[in-house]
């Protein structure tokens, strides 16, 4: 049955985030992000991040058997997406021609390589439960949420126009923007969806996490006292 749940939400993933891609390239080519005043004081592309992360959330809270298969999946399955994170080194080709400022660029291409790096070293610790193989997700998970943030916040001071005294020369046209493909797919797919496998990581984490010690005590008491006899308010097993 958990194989079952697992193997249908892993099909769903795929699908949702083939789906998604698809809707994220179509209107980045069509320039929504960039002609778009966006709503509720925040731009299109701030919305891209919140608004599938509070969709992630009320699903989650609202709808059970999507609660159901979060906390079943496969957390080998999970940690494996996060390989992916060595796309963003393609900053530090941007950088190098001139195409983005170094102070984003290179924080944030060497964070996605940390966080590559953590992944790719969990996936054979977690599909062999080796030692301290839940540590590994846990600290993935958490690395990779802070990365995220650190990028969101660098993207709102404005650092990917703002170069470093070493950066290469601005290349002709100046900066690329992030509102216009390809670059418009990190902000508006690859973060809000990468956010969002991190934290169903840390959902199933729990999930499925062994019992603790005084629930294993709790249940052994439990096992040991049978019900009331009559006559007698408790009765203990002799043996």
């Amino acid at each position: 049955m958990v194989a079952a749940a697992r193997s249908l939400f892993q099909l769903a993933l795929v699908l949702v985030l083939v789906s998604w891609f698809a809707a994220m390239l179509y209107l980045g080519v069509q320039g929504y992000f960039r002609d778009a005043g966006g709503a509720f004081g925040f731009s299109a592309v701030q919305l891209a991040i919140i608004v599938p992360q509070l969709a992630f959330a009320a699903a989650y809270l609202c709808v059970r058997p999507f609660a159901r298969l979060v906390r079943n999946a496969d957390l080998n399955f999970l940690v494996s997406i996060q390989v992916v994170r060595i796309l963003a080194l393609s900053h530090l080709v941007m950088w190098g021609y001139g195409l983005m400022a170094g102070s984003f660029a290179l924080p944030v291409a060497l964070g996605n390589f940390l966080v590559f790096v953590l992944a790719l070293s969990a996936v054979p610790a977690v599909a062999h439960q080796r030692r301290g193989w839940r540590f590994r997700i846990w600290l993935l998970s958490c690395i990779g949420l802070t990365e995220f943030l650190m990028t969101i916040v660098l993207s709102l001071a404005g650092a990917f126009t703002a170069p470093l005294p070493f950066d290469p020369a601005i290349a002709d046209g100046g900066y690329r923007t992030f509102k216009l493909p390809p670059l418009s797919l990190f902000p508006t797919f690859a973060i809000p969806a990468l956010m969002m496998v991190h934290i169903a990581t840390l959902l199933a984490l729990w999930h499925q996490r062994p019992p603790s010690v005084l629930a294993l005590l709790q249940s052994w008491a439990g096992s040991s006292i049978p019900g009331p006899v009559s006559g007698t308010r408790f009765s203990v097993d002799s043996n």
